[in-house]
């Protein structure tokens, strides 16, 4: 005999204060369990294993559509646990756990939108690269805590002008996001949005007359001089010294960090480095400079992996250090934009550089030394043009100030 009942998860709350409503049904002395929604503690009523309505001044809890869908779906596993008893299919492992991961399917049996957007993150896991995947998984998390925090329903046929006006308010006013993240989760929800236009579950386009645009960022990379002026340093600290080679590894490659710290013996062949790239998962054969050839030489005798491996967060607060110990206290303001609102920030330069930086440090020097744009972009895996741009006007600024430096000195 199977039953199903509905419950709050035992574990601490989000930082939204919600927790998880678990489905679970018992058969044959096992119990399969799905998460369904989440909601905030005080809202449950464990008895009736349903969501109590919020009062008339606090925000809607959603009460009504998640109670909706735990009565379809109790109704719908009461017909799968009575389907052996109308001489139908018996009911088995296989049966129950194909209910539980499609138990957010609409009568209609087509999937909703939230359950749709999964199914094409896991379509996407074979042909996208790792970080991709992790990023469409995040605009789903956001997309439902959009839904958990509004009054607006997470479904087809809500996505219109409206809906996205309404998320554009979420993203600046409740969430405090940047500009440019924003971009990026309208970017992905559009791909979505389309990919589900092409699969037959959305039917229109309206969505595409909605656009958010990137704002151009404060490009922060090291002058030829400043590189150099830290690739020379001797630090006292051996973790230092290893952290400014891998830096400035990345500054004479233009790898990305994930890239250096896959770098095997294998990969070198004499002064030429070969590598299939971790984000593209295209081959990427770059030239070695004598400067990275000297890196290399540093650890010749590491068994595996060409240069020393260590923790992205800490790699970041390591160079930090290190451009703070070289002096690079240049003042540079960073504009940031959350809608409407914008914030200027002072900050000196080392505070600002990551191991991102070593590759804008690459094309930003590149191109000052005169270095192909083709050439370049085939190196580092660009495939816009717009891309560039910036970086062109950067270069052009940045000998700009030189020239004025250097003339108004005289």
């Amino acid at each position: 005999m199977a039953n199903i009942n509905f419950y709050l998860k035992a574990q601490d709350p989000d930082k939204r204060g919600r927790k998880p409503i678990i489905t679970q049904i018992t058969f044959d002395r096992k119990k399969y369990r799905k998460q369904i929604d989440k909601i905030k503690p005080r809202y449950w009523n464990c008895s009736k294993q349903r969501v109590k309505p919020n009062r008339e001044n606090e925000p809607d809890n959603r009460y009504k559509e998640i109670n909706l869908t735990l009565d379809q779906i109790e109704a719908k596993a009461r017909d799968l646990f009575n389907t052996p008893i109308t001489g139908q299919k018996p009911l088995t492992e296989n049966r129950i756990i194909n209910f539980l991961n499609n138990a957010h399917e609409d009568i209609s049996g087509q999937p909703g939108l939230k359950d749709a957007f999964q199914i094409f993150i896991d379509k996407n896991k074979a042909t996208k690269a790792k970080r991709t995947v992790t990023g469409y998984k995040t605009v789903l998390n956001f997309l439902k805590d959009f839904e958990s925090d509004t009054r607006v329903i997470l479904e087809y046929d809500n996505i219109n002008i409206g809906f996205f006006q309404d998320l554009e308010k979420y993203a600046f006013i409740n969430r405090e996001i940047q500009d440019n993240y924003y971009a990026k989760i309208v970017s992905v929800l559009k791909t979505f949005l389309y990919w589900s236009v092409e699969n037959k579950l959305f039917n229109t386009i309206e969505f595409k007359k909605y656009t958010f645009k990137e704002r151009n960022k404060e490009i922060i990379f090291l002058s030829w001089d400043e590189l150099n002026t830290l690739f020379k340093h001797n630090f006292k600290s051996k973790k230092l010294n290893q952290v400014r080679d891998i830096y400035c590894f990345a500054c004479f490659t233009g790898l990305r960090f994930s890239d250096l710290q896959q770098i095997r013996n294998e990969n070198i062949k004499g002064d030429q480095l070969n590598i299939i790239a971790d984000k593209t998962e295209k081959e990427t054969s770059i030239p070695l400079i004598k400067k990275a050839l000297q890196i290399l030489d540093r650890y010749k005798d590491r068994p595996v992996y060409a240069l020393p491996r260590i923790s992205h967060q800490k790699a970041n607060e390591y160079i930090k250090k290190c451009c703070e110990k070289i002096k690079l206290k240049e003042k540079i303001i960073i504009t940031e934009y959350r809608g409407a609102n914008k914030k200027q920030t002072v900050y000196e330069k080392y505070e600002l550089i990551t191991m991102h930086t070593a590759r804008k440090t690459f094309i930003t020097n590149s191109l000052m030394l005169g270095m192909n744009v083709k050439t370049i972009k085939s190196i580092t895996g660009h495939v816009k043009d717009s891309t560039f741009d910036k970086y062109l006007k950067i270069t052009e600024d940045y000998k700009h100030r030189e020239m004025l430096r250097a003339w108004e000195s005289v």
